[in-house]
């Protein structure tokens, strides 16, 4: 495996895999949006402990390993351009009982990918600068902006408007997606429940950052991750949606 950094910040992949994702990156004019690419056995390890616990996302144990440990594999909200992907040798593959039940995750076959010949873009695409976070609304209800170990509970339709010009769009998810991508952020249950609550940090109590939480000394008491999705899911119901 020959470990190649993605372009706009997106992580890493096998060689081959991240060209294919930068001629998808020409191909959409902008780069594929990709929450997560390759992981290292610890972090792989994470998402085993987190389906062990929780019963999702599907994950393998990181000795087995997973595609995403090979540097084959991505989780991605742009699976609605799932055609284009299957022509680039991307395929989503969890399927149980004949049903697909995560449409985000693509792994890569280059046996399948049409334009593994075509040279890869000299110059790759790149996002905004200020393009560090993403505005997510889980369950058509909570919205919050999430960076890499930070999130920030949105608490009005104003402020909303103000981030949304910044980072895009709002991204709908549910329960699993949400799941997926607090692990792939470095997120824990405990800070969305805290942010949820006004109980994290600055002057609203809306936002949490883990290098906040260790500026205070209480990382540790965070990262026990004492919380789980049926705490914040019963906090979520308490707090007015925006």
């Amino acid at each position: 495996m020959q470990v190649t950094q993605l372009n706009a910040d997106r992580g890493w992949l096998d060689a081959p895999a991240a060209a294919s994702v930068h001629r998808v990156d020409r191909a959409l004019g902008r780069p594929l949006d990709i929450n997560e690419a390759g992981r290292t056995w610890a972090q792989q390890m994470v998402f085993w402990q987190t389906y062990q616990r929780d019963g999702y996302p599907i994950a393998l144990h990181p000795d087995t390993p997973s595609i995403h440990q090979l540097g084959n594999a991505i989780d991605t909200d742009d699976s609605d351009r799932a055609a284009l992907l299957n022509e680039h040798g991307w395929v989503q593959t969890v399927y149980r009982g004949g049903v697909l039940v995560e449409p985000w995750h693509f792994e890569y076959d280059v046996s399948r990918d049409q334009h593994v010949n075509d040279p890869e873009p000299t110059a790759a695409i790149r996002r905004p600068e200020e393009d560090d976070m993403k505005i997510i609304r889980w369950n058509q209800h909570h919205t919050f902006a999430v960076g890499i170990e930070a999130i920030y509970h949105i608490p009005s339709p104003q402020e909303l408007g103000e981030l949304s010009a910044l980072h895009g769009a709002t991204i709908e998810v549910d329960n699993h997606s949400l799941t997926t991508t607090l692990l792939c952020h470095g997120l824990h249950w405990d800070a969305v429940d805290a942010v949820l609550r006004g109980a994290a940090f600055g002057s609203d109590g809306k936002y949490w950052s883990r290098l906040t939480a260790e500026g205070i000394a209480i990382r540790d008491n965070q990262n026990s991750t004492a919380k789980t999705l049926a705490d914040v899911l019963a906090t979520a119901k308490t707090v007015e949606k925006v």
